[in-house]
């Protein structure tokens, strides 16, 4: 059963309409990218599906449940089968990392003792590999380690699918690689379904099983990687090619320059 299916999905502000009729799918350990140009309502469908804006029309179901879009309200429960990576990360100065990474936890369970939440904090941590940040506060991680400590309290209730949005945005490539890595670690351990907003191209690569390309407040494809370097649209070939695009100008304004 897909944990996910978004069907005629409308969406916007007001009597801006960005998403028009806009259908998804996501699978069990399925890696969903989903992408497209500048203000094509990337972050908007992610919004919508976790509810935190409320969509116009259409259904959303997951892990079998149906969302009640007019309220667009998560039961308690299901909102403990899905974690959120945001992409400030948007952890609390004043808190610890393990502070942080426990918040959600107490939230949904208040009752639970110290020592238990403790040692449930230390094993998300170990799945980030953080262990060391235990004690540390935010302005003492870099950026990198902000966002493993961030995906650790995403972590915190065991979800099923987790969502990131722009997960590398703001990191170097170093650590956009290692980000990467971890997200497919966490998948293969894990058995999560994760949904991930990015336009960076290196990490798509890396890590899409599915994509789904917006444009124009529709789906312009949806497929694999593969399928849309073969035979997506030109708009999709082009989104992919562009960073050759850019490099190939580069090379020709310093030869340019060299040569002038």
């Amino acid at each position: 059963m897909a944990r996910i299916k978004v069907r005629h999905l409308k969406a916007g502000y007001g009597k801006d309409i960005i998403l028009k009729d806009v259908d998804v799918t996501v699978e069990e350990r399925e890696i969903r990218v989903i992408l497209g140009g500048s203000g094509c309502g990337k972050s908007t469908l992610l919004n919508n599906i976790i509810g935190l804006e409320q969509p116009l029309g259409g259904e959303i179901n997951i892990l079998g449940q149906n969302i009640d879009i007019t309220s667009g309200n998560f039961s308690s429960e299901l909102r403990k089968k899905t974690g959120v990576l945001f992409q400030s990360s948007a952890l609390l100065t004043s808190m610890t990392v393990a502070e942080n990474v426990g918040l959600p936890l107490q939230i949904h369970n208040p009752q639970i003792p110290a020592k238990v939440l403790e040692e449930i904090v230390k094993q998300k941590l170990s799945q980030v590999h953080m262990v060391h940040a235990f004690n540390k506060y935010p302005s003492e991680l870099s950026g990198g380690m902000k966002k493993r400590a961030a995906l650790a309290r995403a972590m915190i209730n065991d979800p099923s699918i987790l969502f990131c949005d722009e997960p590398s945005a703001g990191l170097d490539p170093l650590s956009s690689k290692s980000l990467d890595e971890l997200l497919l670690e966490l998948r293969d351990k894990l058995g999560l379904s994760i949904v991930i907003v990015t336009h960076e191209l290196d990490s798509i690569r890396a890590i899409c099983d599915k994509l789904t390309f917006l444009a124009d407040g529709y789906v312009l494809f949806d497929g694999s990687l593969e399928e849309a370097l073969k035979s997506g649209p030109e708009e999709v070939k082009n989104f992919f090619a562009r960073k050759t695009v850019e490099d190939k100008s580069k090379v020709e304004t310093i030869s340019f320059n060299l040569e002038g």
